[in-house]
């Protein structure tokens, strides 16, 4: 069972650092993820069930497990496309209740 597990998250992983990398290829060139160096950053779709923690290495994004992340982010699939897309304001969905965030803000 634990070997499954970890095939799944090896194969998660690598579709996932792949995806984000590309996503944020223009905030990672421009240094503007930076913060996330030796920070850990959890990010969880509630609605597709789907978790991880981010942190970054090397100027990419680099998938973590095991590790107690710093900040955490839940939401749903939309709302988070939203914020990412810069459609909407984090803090508006924030005091909406449609975005949690905890931890080291």
């Amino acid at each position: 069972m634990l070997t499954v597990y970890l095939t799944l998250f090896s194969v998660k992983k690598v579709l996932l650092q792949q995806l984000l990398n590309w996503q944020f290829r223009h905030a990672l060139a421009e240094g503007e993820l930076d913060f996330l160096q030796a920070r850990y950053l959890s990010i969880e779709i509630a609605d597709v069930n789907l978790r991880w923690i981010t942190t970054t290495e090397e100027d990419q994004l680099r998938i973590v497990q095991d590790t107690e992340a710093d900040v955490w982010f839940r939401g749903n699939v939309n709302d988070l496309l939203l914020v990412d897309a810069r459609k909407a304001d984090p803090d508006m969905l924030f005091f909406q209740r449609r975005l949690v965030i905890e931890g080291d803000t």
